[in-house]
């Protein structure tokens, strides 16, 4: 080793600028960044002994005892180094997939628990086997068998490491090839040159490089970028959340007036008018619950992107609904030069079991996207089946003469929202889609969709479900539920509370229990149906809405239950009809639940089911 000590100075300044820089920002809890805390200091705390060495002994011409020690201590913190670039070799030995596997953890720790105690022994020898410390010409020599034994070690390890290497080679990535071959090149040349020129003083130096080294090569993200991406995330994730308050307060107020429109119109079709405006009312119910389905859809939406909507089976006709379909497209295509064709499998089954709801959205989607997107020609509606055994293969194709897409977007039109810019080409955007809904309505049916679409051609839409079929003998007319539908039961003389902030709501609700002879009481707000109860009013039911100003639904509710005289079943009546709702009002305390608009099945069956006495 050379008399001067300008090596470890140059090192110790190196050192204390990676220490700076390193410890300076946040940063990952991971094996490579903990390797490199243990490298950085061990290299520190070597130059430092190392420095106060060398200036003793060249300074003073004296070799003592304290300078053997500390030039022992020296060979042990070099093992130490380079045990720890040893250890980082190895992690970088796992494969991309390994590398992310949790089990590799398990790897590490067990290689460092097998290979501790093999490097305290060493280390152990190196301090008790015999050293020889001389100053020779102001040059300082070590020898002994604790050096040769570290030469040992060093070239051990330099062997173990490349024998990893050769057997994990084809299944490391070539980044990480790279910087194994760089680490054991440079150990092998720190080790040629030690041996050839002991008067080096060259070993701490090139551990302080590899330390350097090692820092750039371990991916390390600025923890400052990745706080900000979580920020902006978060920004993102409370945006939509008012996105979709929003959504449900549209909804709410749409809802509300819907509820007058078809409570009305269900009312006066019971009543003594003429045919034709039978007629009308049959129209305007028609159009409002067409308004209703996209305000439902707006809502499916925002239910499908958080999954948690869900799929409601039951028995329905399906070439019921395949009539209110036809009836609405029909209706839309008024006034256009679109020809609306339809092609109806004869042997459809009567009663399908299943979400008669979806398979109307799904229907109406893939048409009304058909109807955005062609001026003139043809839309058609193909449903057709394929029967097996008790599954019915429903296949629905909606076939136009639009503007088609090109083929290169085909791919994204399920995943990105789309629109027609004014020029009539196919472009994608983020306005919304009944596309994006309906691929998601059929993942969550356990069906397919899929799409043929040629450039100014047209495009034509296939969704495939499953539905189970009812035997004849449970057709919707002869079914225990419907005849218990259609029976008439007496609840005359039973008195209902309803309690709604709305005006109009009251006087729907009012007219459609009018058919049931029942005595209805009304209170426009949580606190008049708190002080109607305890004005030991009796009543056998409560209708009660939950979205009301001052105290809502599920407040009043739980005033009422803290009474231990209370026992009257109560309602919910509300137009919050995103998914989950139901449930939560049940786990809320409420006995039943109804959207707004009412409808009467659902009305009938809750009236039954309090009102009437069971056997």
């Amino acid at each position: 080793m050379i008399s001067n000590i300008y090596f470890q100075v140059s090192g110790l300044f190196y050192v204390a600028l990676l220490i700076w820089t390193f410890f300076s920002k946040k940063r990952k809890n991971s094996a490579e960044n903990n390797l490199l805390i243990y490298m950085t200091l061990i290299g520190m705390f070597s130059l430092i002994l190392d420095v106060f060495n060398t200036y003793f002994v060249v300074n003073s011409g004296i070799v003592e005892l304290v300078s053997v020690i500390i030039s022992k201590f020296n060979l042990v913190l070099i093992l130490l180094d380079i045990y720890l670039v040893s250890v980082y070799l190895y992690i970088l030995s796992f494969n991309k997939s390994e590398r992310l596997d949790v089990d590799r953890e398990m790897h590490i720790k067990k290689m460092i628990n097998d290979s501790i105690p093999l490097v305290i022994i060493a280390g152990i020898l190196l301090f008790i086997l015999p050293m020889k410390v001389e100053l020779v010409n102001n040059v300082i020599y070590s020898s002994g068998l604790a050096v040769y034994l570290m030469d040992i070690l060093v070239l051990v390890f330099v062997i173990i490491c490349i024998y990893r290497f050769m057997t994990r080679r084809n299944s490391i990535k070539s980044e990480q090839r790279k910087i194994i071959l760089v680490l054991i090149g440079l150990l092998l040349l720190t080790f040629m040159i030690q041996v050839i020129y002991p008067e080096l003083l060259i070993v701490h130096l090139m551990k302080i490089f590899m330390t350097v080294y090692v820092f750039f090569t371990i991916k390390n993200p600025d923890l400052e970028v990745l706080n900000e991406l979580k920020e902006a995330r978060d920004r993102v994730e409370l945006a939509n959340a008012d996105k979709a308050n929003v959504l449900l307060n549209i909804s709410h107020e749409i809802r509300t007036p819907l509820n007058t429109i078809i409570g009305f119109s269900e009312a006066l079709m019971e009543e003594d008018v003429s045919k034709s405006a039978k007629e009308d009312i049959k129209y305007i119910m028609m159009a409002s619950n067409s308004l209703l389905e996209t305000v439902n859809g707006i809502l499916d939406d925002k239910a499908v992107d958080i999954q948690k909507l869900k799929i409601k089976e039951e028995k329905y006709d399906l070439n019921q609904v395949i009539k209110q379909v036809m009836a609405y497209v029909n209706n839309k295509l008024l006034d256009t030069n679109i020809e609306f064709k339809t092609k109806i499998d004869s042997h459809i089954p009567d009663v399908l079991y299943g979400d008669s709801i979806r398979v109307k959205q799904l229907m109406l989607n893939l048409l009304n996207n058909a109807i955005k997107y062609t001026e003139e020609g043809y839309i058609e509606l193909d449903v057709e089946g394929i029967l097996k055994g008790n599954i019915y293969r429903l296949i629905i194709s909606v076939e136009d003469t639009g503007i088609g897409i090109p083929k290169e977007k085909i791919n994204q039109i399920f995943s990105k929202y789309k629109k027609a810019e004014e020029d009539g080409e196919f472009s994608i955007d983020e306005d919304g889609s009944d596309l994006v809904i309906t691929k998601k309505l059929v993942e969550l049916m356990n069906g397919r969709i899929s799409v043929i679409s040629e450039e100014k051609e047209g495009s034509k839409f296939t969704i495939a479900i499953d539905q189970k079929i009812v035997s004849k003998p449970l057709k919707i007319e002869n079914s225990k539920e419907t005849q218990e539908e259609n029976e008439t039961f007496d609840i005359s003389g039973k008195k209902i509370l309803v309690v709604d902030d709305n005006n109009m709501n009251l006087k729907v609700a009012a007219r459609l229990l009018k058919h049931y002879n029942v005595i209805v009481d009304e209170a426009d707000s949580g606190l008049s149906c708190l002080n109607k109860i305890n004005e030991k009013e009796e009543y056998d039911l409560i209708f009660l809405d939950d979205l009301m100003p001052g105290m809502s639904g599920s407040e009043t509710l739980k005033r009422l239950r803290k009474r231990s005289d209370f026992s009257i079943p109560v309602v919910v009546l509300t137009a919050n009809v995103s998914a989950g709702m139901k449930d939560k009002y049940i786990n809320d305390g409420f006995d039943d639940y109804i959207a707004k608009p009412i409808d009467r099945k659902e009305l009938q069956r809750v009236l039954r089911k309090f009102l009437t006495r069971r056997d």
